[in-house]
């Protein structure tokens, strides 16, 4: 909660790569990560871990990707400065989250070639599907902790990780009608 978390590429010139770095509250000088390569990353809970994807883009723009640049999560322990891969899984593997509970969440396409939402046992790194989409993948997910809001096909959805329910959320967005709103309009457009 003190730091901000991102990604750049700001030590490279040629062929830029991706280091994930924290900068603090207040805006001082960022510092990377004890990581020679970052795409994405989440702290723990108590900011002594962190789970992340080495290399990888998160989302395709293509379905099931198998190529060289696929998403893997991986356990970063910064004060003992261990590193272990999590996933074993050629595919998606990406959005790597935490729980309030410090359980680990990422996305994943493993099951059907669809993107669902997964928990990963950080012991047996077993994965255990939450969402079962057949249709849409889940993307851009984001928690709290306690729930995981995303889109999926066209809408966004919320899963209440307590009770394991996913809901669609009936959103209603104003509008502040600009086309309707009047302005200066050149007549000559306009006359026939």
């Amino acid at each position: 909660s003190k730091q901000v978390l991102f990604r750049a590429a700001l030590e490279n010139d040629y062929r830029p790569v991706m280091k994930l770095y924290t900068v603090d509250l207040e805006g001082h000088e960022p510092a990377a990560l004890p990581l020679p390569k970052g795409a994405q990353g989440a702290f723990s809970p108590d900011g002594a871990k962190l789970l992340y994807n080495p290399k990888g883009n998160e989302d395709y723009y293509w379905k099931r990707y198998k190529g060289g640049q696929y998403a893997e999560v991986w356990l970063a322990d910064l004060k003992a400065k261990r590193y272990a891969k999590l996933t074993d899984y050629v595919g998606k593997n990406a959005y790597p989250m935490w729980t309030a509970e410090g359980k680990a969440l990422f996305v994943s396409d493993r099951d059907n070639g669809v993107s669902n939402l997964y928990a990963l046992d950080l012991e047996t790194k077993a994965a255990k599907p939450l969402t079962r989409y057949e249709d849409f993948d889940v993307q851009w997910p984001s928690t709290d902790g306690r729930t995981v809001v995303y889109a999926q096909g066209g809408y966004l959805a919320a899963l209440d990780l307590a009770t394991g329910q996913a809901k669609r959320l009936d959103l209603k967005v104003s509008t502040d009608a600009w086309k309707t709103a009047p302005r200066t309009v050149n007549p000559k457009d306009w006359i026939q």
